[in-house]
């Protein structure tokens, strides 16, 4: 079972009566498609994700937000401990990456390129780069990833 949903900071939260984004309708959106049909995940189903040459302890904690795999993205809950890093694994794969840094700090190592990610601070990158992260510390960072297609 998996703990709370987190809730996201004040500082993230736009300003009562104004928006962040901008929202437009696309009419061809509204068709009635069987199979692809909305469906939400709860946080008691959430589920873990191992692989990816990460240990079951290894300071990384990574749950699938997206209730499967079959759509075109996922996204993934991810919690690290200071001192966490994937240099020996980093990861090359097909596809495109976006992250958003909740809380903590969160180094993204693009090919060699260090970018320093805090709270409300994101990226996006070609999943084709080599890449790998780490938590320079000294506290718990949690973000949220998404990843097309999914790799999981």
């Amino acid at each position: 079972m998996v703990g709370p949903a987190p809730s996201i900071p004040a500082g993230l939260m736009p300003e009562p009566g104004r928006s962040r984004v901008k929202v437009s309708r696309d009419r061809r959106e509204d068709r009635q498609d069987s199979e692809k049909q909305s469906r939400a995940c709860t946080d008691v189903q959430r589920r873990r994700l191992d692989g990816h040459g990460l240990g079951e302890d290894d300071g990384g904690r990574y749950e699938l937000l997206t209730p499967d795999l079959t759509g075109s993205l996922e996204v993934v809950w991810v919690e690290t401990q200071p001192g966490y890093d994937t240099a020996a694994t980093p990861f090359r794969h097909h596809g495109e990456e976006f992250g958003l840094v909740i809380s903590g700090r969160t180094i993204v190592h693009l090919d060699g390129v260090e970018h320093d990610l805090g709270p409300g601070d994101s990226i996006r990158y070609a999943s084709t780069v080599p890449h790998w992260y780490s938590n320079p510390g000294p506290e718990v960072s949690r973000a949220v990833w998404v990843i097309t297609p999914p790799t999981w």
